[in-house]
């Protein structure tokens, strides 16, 4: 199948998935969205491929969810605006889910959605140079579509704070609470990313597909198809709200949303009272 938005190749059992949109940061939209659920079905059937790498071409991972894509979405009809959040929940739910062992291959930058990639995957390496951040609500917006796969990835006490602040991370933070795995030197990423695969390639693939099943069952709350529906409709819900609305503007517009105070403007900081 020929790809828009994805290059992939297969060598030595394994499939490397590149978002392929350097232009826009690997910004995804609904045909990568598309495309990406469309590869993870036909990966998941080829018996050649025993492991499945996520990649960015360009200086960074993924930029998260284009905007632009956004702002249409956010004026759709409600029925459109929540079958569009499906297929984005739908996605992360489908890379996670796979029986294969999936590996990310982080450099440059990981915000929002492209967090969602990170953490639907099995194993995260990344640059020790990559920044991470939910930046959602600063858009007006929440980490809905992917809130279960982060919060199997962080747990809910990290993922509250990051969460709620739209922190920047730093890639030594997003390794302390365990949004990554392992991390390297740029020059040196692939050739950490090569050694994990020699090991994954050697396991029996029912016994890896079964130990996935296994940690799925045993991690938590339990991922049903009502969950990802829930999810998806929250995510469209507020992407089509007033909030979410202004905040995708603002940031096509280049400049701060409505709720920013202009005491607030100049600093991405806050004070805290020192009173009491």
């Amino acid at each position: 199948m020929k790809y828009q938005t994805l290059d992939i190749q297969e060598a030595h059992g394994v499939a490397v998935i590149w978002l392929d949109r350097p232009e826009v940061r690997n910004a995804m939209n609904e045909v990568m969205v598309r495309e990406l659920t469309s590869a993870f079905d036909a990966l998941e059937t080829d018996a050649a491929v025993r492991a499945i790498v996520l990649a960015g071409r360009g200086p960074v991972f993924c930029a998260g969810a284009d905007l632009k894509y956004m702002k249409k979405m956010s004026g759709a009809s409600p029925h459109e605006n929540e079958r569009d959040a499906a297929a984005l929940a739908g996605m992360f739910h489908r890379l996670y889910t796979l029986g294969k062992p999936t590996v990310a291959r982080v450099h440059g930058a990981a915000y929002a959605g492209g967090i969602g990639l990170v953490c639907s995957c099995d194993i995260a390496v990344a640059a020790q140079d990559t920044r991470f951040c939910l930046s959602e609500v600063r858009l007006g917006l929440a980490a809905a579509s992917m809130g279960l796969q982060l919060l199997r990835a962080i747990g809910e006490r990290q993922a509250s704070r990051y969460l709620l602040s739209a922190e920047e991370l730093t890639a030594a933070e997003a390794y302390r609470i365990g949004l990554v795995q392992e991390l390297a030197l740029l020059d040196e990423l692939d050739n950490v990313v090569n050694g994990l695969l020699g090991h994954l390639v050697r396991g029996a693939p029912a016994a890896q597909a079964s130990a996935k099943e296994l940690l799925r069952s045993l991690g938590g709350a339990p991922r049903t198809a009502a969950q990802v529906t829930d999810a998806a409709k929250r995510f469209a819900a507020l992407r089509a709200s007033e909030e979410g609305r202004e905040g995708i503007t603002a940031f096509l517009e280049k400049r701060e949303p409505a709720w920013v105070k202009a005491g607030d403007r100049k600093s991405r900081g806050g004070k805290a009272s020192r009173k009491g």
